[in-house]
């Protein structure tokens, strides 16, 4: 797999109309899988995401902080990832309309997976081990409907 690397440069993406929040979409050719049975893999790689960082929840969801307290501003903050998948293990297909509401069908595969973030303002830098190093304990790829979003089979 050729490395192909990209950026968003929405820094906020807020709440959408359909209450999904802190996503950003990435486009579809982002994302590169070698077969239809990721025998040769699947990767997921972002470069220098532009993001902001609230420091703590109750900043970045204003509507749960008490009543007369300050929200503090967001600083700018920046993430990679490099994410892996490869070999189909095997099949899932798993349904709860119970309790915890969600549907998913997909694979069964192997993970690996690097990451970092900075703060500049603040002169933090995180930097996950090497790829090499990860050690997964669950790796599937999946289509998932789940919550107010498990009735719209629109997604399959």
């Amino acid at each position: 797999m050729a490395p192909d690397t990209h950026q968003i440069h929405d820094m906020s993406p807020g709440i959408a109309p359909s209450g999904l929040f802190w996503t950003i979409r990435i486009p579809d050719r982002w994302v590169s899988v070698e077969s239809d049975d990721l025998g040769e893999g699947a990767r997921y790689q972002i470069k220098n995401q532009h993001l902001l960082d609230y420091g703590k929840l109750a900043n970045s969801l204003p509507f749960f902080l008490p009543p007369g307290t300050a929200q503090t501003p967001p600083d700018k903050a920046v993430a990679t990832f490099d994410m892996r998948w490869w070999g189909n293990t095997a099949p899932v297909d798993v349904t709860d309309s119970g309790p915890n509401q969600f549907t998913m069908k997909g694979i069964m595969t192997h993970a690996t997976m690097a990451w970092s973030a900075s703060v500049p303002e603040k002169n933090f830098r995180f930097q996950s081990a090497a790829a090499s190093t990860s050690h997964e304990t669950f790796a599937a790829l999946v289509n998932e409907r789940n919550g107010s979003f498990l009735s719209n089979e629109d997604d399959d």
